[in-house]
């Protein structure tokens, strides 16, 4: 058996997070990767959504692109970190200030062996959610 030196783990993290930053790009949906405290990754169609370029997403909080406080996103990160998997209604900021109803699907996966989220987003037809995310049952249809 070998064994990983400090190099080959920091070579593993940036693997990963370029494989999960090209897997992203290629999605057609506005598209994110990320973790409780930043944007990881994101595609060409989410960056128009929200009117950002790529290296300004890369700088944002969660935060930053919802209406969820951070005690929130953490809790619904832990429900992610729970259930593996999610999909609701969430409010989308644009970089304008203008709010989007965007339906969305959100997975669990790792990043350098820490979780993390990945999550796609189309606009939301029929209600419009009246808090700033809402959770659909069941969960995993």
């Amino acid at each position: 058996a070998t064994s990983r030196g400090p190099m080959d783990t920091d070579n593993l993290e940036l693997l990963q997070r370029m494989l999960l930053g090209e897997a992203t790009q290629q999605i057609d949906r506005p598209s994110l990767l990320g973790d409780e405290n930043v944007i990881l990754a994101a595609n060409p169609a989410v960056c128009s959504l929200l009117d950002y370029t790529l290296p300004d997403l890369l700088t944002r909080a969660p935060t930053d692109l919802c209406l969820l406080r951070q005690d929130e996103v953490e809790q619904i990160f832990g429900v992610l970190r729970e259930r593996g998997q999610l999909r609701g209604t969430v409010w989308l900021r644009q970089r304008d200030g203008t709010d989007l109803a965007m339906e969305f699907r959100a997975w669990l996966v790792s990043v350098a062996e820490s979780p993390a989220w990945f999550a796609w987003f189309r606009p939301a037809v029929g209600q419009i959610p009246t808090a700033p995310i809402v959770l659909a049952e069941p969960l995993f249809a």
